[in-house]
């Protein structure tokens, strides 16, 4: 696949830049990096509000480049966190979002644009996106995640949880069934806190690579006091990144991950010149440099949760992406 701009290029001369492409859609789009102007594209860090935006297409030369994480995260620790975070769980109930990194070694040499190329031309059907500012540093991922799409009067948005290999033919069990309506239940109640006609479908399944999820479309009809920063302010973070409730969760995830989440598990949001906005919740991503690569894997921990599957289960997701780095790797 060509991509439309050298990404390795912008990143190295310390250009912003953004470059994506909308679900089963095979126009690119690029925002900074000398574009021509009419959409912007605005990066939410973890736990930032859209006030905390950062501007693909402003320069910040006054701050320093932001490199990846180097630690993956080892089976031994993850799996005893894992494990004392559902006894937690079994006692207050809920749900909690626990993540891992996966990173290269040192000594290597990534081709950026290789790996971006063929992620792109991995996942037509996700929200594809590669970012860098001098404050996140370079980011890619295929989100399958829609976090709001706002405009004309409607939004709507999903919920998105529950995760099995791809094609089991058995009803999808009680565990995930129960973690998925931890997320639509918040996302639903959400909205309606802020004065919203709620709709919402029935689940369904949705697959994603070798594996799928459930998902269920919620939308609603918008007034006109309520500003599309304050939908995304409200719904981020939602449950299928952090856990439910949501102050119980985020300081179970403090307490549990050694590794700064950055950019994962926040959102992306794109507003083109027709008044549209849409925002994707920043997952199945990793972030890149010249000399190596963090990859960023989680998952829902219930108090049905079995800490080896769980380990399986960030393995599963990460994997298509670990392949598609560790494929345009280069030792030194």
């Amino acid at each position: 696949m060509c991509l439309p701009v050298d990404i390795a290029g912008l990143y190295t001369s310390g250009t912003p830049f953004a470059i994506y492409r909308f679900p089963g859609d095979s126009a690119f789009h690029v925002a900074g990096g000398g574009a021509v102007p009419g959409r912007s594209f605005r990066i939410v860090p973890w736990l930032a509000d859209a006030a905390g935006a950062v501007d693909a297409a402003g320069a910040l030369p006054e701050l320093s480049s932001c490199g990846p994480w180097r630690v993956s995260t080892p089976r031994d620790e993850y799996m005893a966190t894992t494990e004392a975070l559902i006894g937690s769980l079994k006692e207050r109930g809920g749900k909690c979002v626990r993540m891992r990194t996966i990173c290269s070694p040192d000594g290597v040499r990534l081709d950026i644009n290789g790996a971006v190329a063929a992620l792109f031309g991995r996942y037509p059907d996700a929200f594809c996106h590669c970012y860098y500012t001098p404050r996140t540093g370079l980011w890619a991922g295929a989100t399958p995640e829609l976090l709001a799409e706002i405009g004309g009067g409607e939004m709507r948005t999903m919920s998105l949880a529950g995760t099995r290999r791809r094609g089991v033919p058995q009803p999808w069990d009680s565990k995930n069934r129960k973690e998925q309506a931890m997320v639509t239940d918040f996302i639903v109640d959400t909205l309606r806190s802020l004065g919203l006609e709620v709709r919402q479908g029935r689940p369904e399944t949705l697959a994603y690579g070798s594996i799928e999820h459930i998902c269920t479309r919620i939308s609603a009809g918008l007034t006109e006091d309520v500003a599309p920063s304050a939908i995304l302010d409200a719904l981020s973070p939602t449950p299928a990144v952090a856990g439910y409730p949501r102050a119980a969760a985020l300081a179970e995830i403090q307490k549990a991950e050694s590794a700064p989440r950055r950019c994962y598990a926040g959102y992306v949001a794109v507003d083109d010149a027709e008044g549209k906005l849409r925002a994707y919740v920043n997952l199945r991503c990793a972030q890149l440099s010249a000399d190596g690569w963090c990859v960023y894997a989680g998952g829902g921990i219930t108090p049905d949760s079995d800490a080896s599957d769980e380990w399986a289960e960030t393995e599963a997701k990460a994997a298509p992406l670990v392949s598609i780095l560790q494929d345009n790797t280069l030792s030194l």
